[in-house]
């Protein structure tokens, strides 16, 4: 004798489904619940959580990895980075494996083409200009107070352009493969939702007048804590890194109170004089 039992198949959409079997008298659908595993772990990723796994470029300069690498960096970097990157990306908000769609990529895609754009604007290389000319007159006036830390901060922005220079022809071969690909899917809806999404993203550059788009007032801050995250580190109490930023070009106005900078910390989960940061 038979019977009927439901066990884990694979549907045409590429993710799990069940279908109804019959099977010899005796059987336990039970018996199927390995096959249903295995099958949910070999669901193949969708083409656009593809195309978002294969976008970042590896950073080869081993100066800017502390910067550049997440892995590298403790807990509250990586918050003043996600802070930056925000700023940079007001129409592309921030995506992963759990929650990118079709959409989302096409947003994240288009932000950093708008930023490109950007990038080439005339008002953007006449900015680009000033700094260099700035930069000259500074390496003069290396004794002044907050000069050392201006320096540092150009020379980590002028590496950091160089090494993007470097990856755009790899980044642009990128995006040419992720709308090849998106224009080769079955799926119209999920083709629709992309291209839209790519406009979206493409409409709002993330950068104005060598500024970031989003630019709020912590940002200065913000930035300090990141080119600065050596000395941060070394710091035993938050009175000392305002001590330090006091030095290196902030004043007692654009900090404010001593109470702001303590929660701007804690917001960040910066702990000076602790072992993890």
């Amino acid at each position: 004798m038979r019977k009927q039992i439901w066990i884990p198949c694979q549907s045409g959409d590429g993710f799990g489904a069940w279908r109804n079997k019959s099977v010899a008298a005796g059987t336990d659908a039970s018996s199927f619940s390995g096959m249903k595993n295995e099958q949910i772990r070999k669901v193949p990723p969708t083409w656009y959580k593809k195309i978002l796994a294969a976008l970042p470029l590896v950073n080869k300069n081993p100066e800017l990895a502390v910067y550049l690498n997440k892995e590298e960096s403790p807990e509250y970097r990586k918050k003043v980075r996600a802070k930056l990157v925000a700023q940079s990306q007001p129409n592309a908000p921030s995506i992963n494996q759990e929650t990118v769609t079709p959409e989302k990529l096409g947003r994240h895609l288009g932000q950093k083409c708008a930023n490109l754009y950007a990038l080439k604007d005339p008002k953007t290389l006449a900015a680009a200009k000033q700094e260099a000319q700035r930069l000259k007159q500074l390496r003069t006036q290396r004794h002044l107070p907050g000069v050392s830390s201006e320096l540092h901060a150009l020379r980590i922005n002028e590496m950091v352009v160089k090494q993007f220079k470097k990856d755009l022809p790899r980044f642009e071969k990128k995006v040419q493969a992720a709308f090849q690909t998106a224009l080769a899917q079955p799926n119209h809806q999920e083709a629709v939702a992309f291209f839209k999404g790519f406009a979206k993203g493409l409409e709002k550059p993330g950068l104005k007048d060598g500024k970031l788009a989003g630019e709020t007032k912590a940002t200065p801050l913000q930035m300090k804590m990141f080119l600065h995250t050596e000395q941060a580190a070394e710091m035993r109490s938050v009175d000392d890194w305002r001590e330090f930023l006091l030095k290196n070009g902030e004043t007692e106005e654009t900090l404010g109170d001593p109470e702001r900078l303590r929660k701007f910390c804690f917001r960040i989960r910066y702990a000076p004089g602790k072992k993890k940061l």
